[in-house]
């Protein structure tokens, strides 16, 4: 996608910091979501820049997960 700026979604986040989906979507000490897509009634979807990820684990004293891959690969 070129021009498009590109968002993990909540599994991808999970993915790169080696937690469970759970623990991210219940959003317990995460980083405030770069973008919020609003859906109809209280549905919305949360995406992260990758760099804000990566620059809150290491603020965080968190280690990425080792075997990172490409979080947009699918589960």
């Amino acid at each position: 996608m070129t021009g498009q700026e590109e968002f993990l979604s909540r599994p991808a986040v999970a993915r790169l910091l080696g937690v469970t989906r759970a623990a991210v979507a219940k959003g317990v000490n995460m980083p405030p979501p770069d973008a919020v897509v609003l859906g109809t009634g209280n549905h919305h979807t949360y995406g992260w820049r990758r760099g804000t990820v990566e620059e809150w684990a290491k603020e965080q004293g968190r280690d990425l997960a080792e075997d990172d891959q490409d979080p947009r690969s699918p589960d």
